[in-house]
């Protein structure tokens, strides 16, 4: 089976058993979770940085200029393919206001920059309709285990815009040691874990906004 190297969605492409295995792309996020002022969220701004195995693959054979970076035009495209197949996948995030799901619509804004050997994602999601900002939360995850979502240890990792004052944000980030030792197995061995209720927590990569 042939991948379509420009996508980030490369799970799409895989033969089932191999989508449901242990990590095979590492992913640093950031997130900025957009009101409007008034106590509703608007939506989030996300930034993901990508490791450097996988931005090696995903420009491979990728023409340079002078400055020894990759051309804008096909980072350019590269965003633009990477954004429409995350679609299929809900781009990886789930909102909840209340403990309700929410629904994002169409991205905006979405770029790629080149940070030495790795690429960064920048991509605005509004939601579909403001929603209030009481209590509010998102999952950055990828439920198959395909891609390891953990959000950055920096302060500005999640941050707020517009907020109510006094709000404040948790972060529940997976565990390193689980994710280090997912990815010492073999697909096989992966796939043979039983308990996928324990898999599943170890992946979990939640902010969760509680305002007065």
């Amino acid at each position: 089976m042939l991948f379509r190297r420009l996508s980030f969605a490369i799970a799409l492409l895989l033969p089932p058993s191999l989508a449901e295995a242990h990590p095979h792309v590492f992913v640093a996020a950031k997130a900025e979770i957009i009101y409007d002022g008034q106590g509703n969220v608007l939506g989030v701004n996300h930034v993901w940085t990508f490791d450097e195995s996988y931005s090696s693959f995903a420009t491979m054979g990728f023409p340079k200029g002078p400055d020894g970076k990759f051309l804008p035009e096909k980072l350019a495209e590269l965003a633009r393919i990477n954004t429409e197949s995350l679609a299929e996948f809900g781009y990886f995030t789930e909102g909840k206001a209340g403990g309700k799901r929410v629904e994002f619509t169409t991205p905006q804004n979405y770029r790629i920059e080149q940070n030495g050997d790795a690429l960064t994602l920048f991509m605005s999601l509004p939601l579909k309709n403001p929603v209030s900002g009481k209590t509010f939360s998102i999952d950055v995850s990828d439920p198959s285990y395909f891609v390891a979502f953990a959000f950055d240890e920096a302060k500005d990792a999640v941050v707020l815009a517009q907020a109510p004052t006094a709000c404040t944000v948790t972060i529940r980030r997976p565990s390193q040691a689980d994710l280090s030792g997912f990815a010492k197995l073999s697909d096989q061995m992966f796939m043979q874990l039983t308990n996928k209720s324990e898999v599943q927590g170890a992946f979990s990569n939640r902010a969760l906004v509680a305002c007065p």
